[in-house]
């Protein structure tokens, strides 16, 4: 028998009339933090009834309806009969004028309630369109202050010059339910969406190293290293007979992505020869995982078991470096047989 999840609030969700509305989300949060323990839609008399588990004695319920919005409101663990008043929330449209560098840059824009405001009021934030134009919605009246909020980092190789085919993903430091953000490329910078609170940033360019930086709080100049070339190379046996087929590798780091929350991969297929030249982004222990596939073609692809050490550990220096592979001949042999059974 399964049993539903402990209550954590209920109650009925209104407008300023005291009249029920239906369809309204209901979410309860941690009151410290942005831990979400369960949500909700209101019913046609207005009820709602929020579970789920979590450890914190208060939570705040925040709630919104088409149109209508309401200050979060903080109560105790299994609270009922819990009001939730909805006032028709306002929209403040406008348009920023850009400077032509910043169109294809992260721009935001934001309304904080003044230190004078209802404690109800809430920070609201846009991202500005190409054209400069943006729209706050779910605003209670009262004075804000608005910002508009842009940062930038510059890439460079080890002699200085300037690398513009970067990309990056950042998202806010110490907290593991934020979102991931993708820089775009600004000229030779990258705009990296910022509060001005420390980002987590993870940095790639094509040819060059991955980097990974933590807790970043100002633009600042990035030198990234060259990347390592990688052969790998399979004994002279291991060839296919059907020259559609073709085996690959697939290079996972082992250590990349601890503090920034992703890992890149490197996929290839060997030649005909049975080696596969790559550059790789990332120095120190790599997993390779080796697959069978259709040439040009990777869904279906099957894992064949290395009768040889799987993991490969790259050194930080220039010119290439060579690694010998083999393959479990059973494990090729079910990996065809697998492949074979799937047209």
């Amino acid at each position: 028998m399964i049993e539903p999840a402990p209550l954590l609030a209920s109650g009925r969700v209104l407008d300023e009339h005291g009249h029920p509305l239906a369809g309204a989300w209901v979410e309860a949060f941690a009151s410290e933090g942005s831990a979400r323990a369960g949500s909700c839609a209101s019913s046609a008399d207005g009820s709602f009834q929020v579970r789920g588990v979590i450890a914190a004695s208060l939570l705040r319920l925040s709630s919104q309806a088409q149109g209508r919005t309401g200050s979060p409101q903080v109560v105790r663990a299994g609270a009922r009969d819990v009001a939730i008043v909805l006032e028709p929330a306002a929209e403040l449209a406008d348009a920023i004028l850009l400077d032509r560098s910043f169109q294809n840059a992260l721009v935001l824009v934001r309304a904080v309630p003044s230190a004078a405001a209802s404690d109800r009021n809430r920070e609201v934030e846009s991202a500005l369109r190409r054209d400069g134009s943006f729209a706050l919605g779910g605003l209670h009246a009262g004075d804000y202050d608005m910002s508009v909020v842009f940062a930038a980092t510059a890439l460079a190789d080890e002699r200085g010059a300037a690398i513009a085919g970067g990309r990056a993903f950042s998202r806010l430091s110490g907290d593991d339910e934020a979102v991931w953000v993708f820089a775009d490329r600004d000229g030779e910078r990258l705009a990296l969406l910022c509060d001005g609170r420390p980002l987590d940033i993870a940095i790639a360019a094509p040819g060059f190293q991955r980097v990974e930086l933590q807790r970043v709080d100002t633009s600042r100049r990035v030198t990234l290293r060259r990347s390592v070339q990688v052969r790998l190379r399979l004994p002279p046996d291991t060839a296919l007979s059907d020259p559609a087929l073709a085996l690959a590798a697939v290079l996972t780091p082992c250590d990349a992505g601890r503090s920034c929350g992703f890992v890149d991969t490197i996929a290839a297929e060997f030649d005909a020869h049975g080696e596969l030249v790559c550059d790789s982004a990332f120095v120190g222990a790599l997993r390779v995982d080796v697959q069978l596939v259709r040439r040009g073609s990777w869904p279906g692809a099957t894992t064949v078991e290395s009768s040889s050490p799987r993991v490969i550990f790259v050194a930080d220096h220039g010119g290439e470096q060579v690694y010998d592979m083999a393959v479990d001949a059973g494990s090729l042999a079910r990996a065809l047989a697998a492949l074979a059974s799937k047209q």
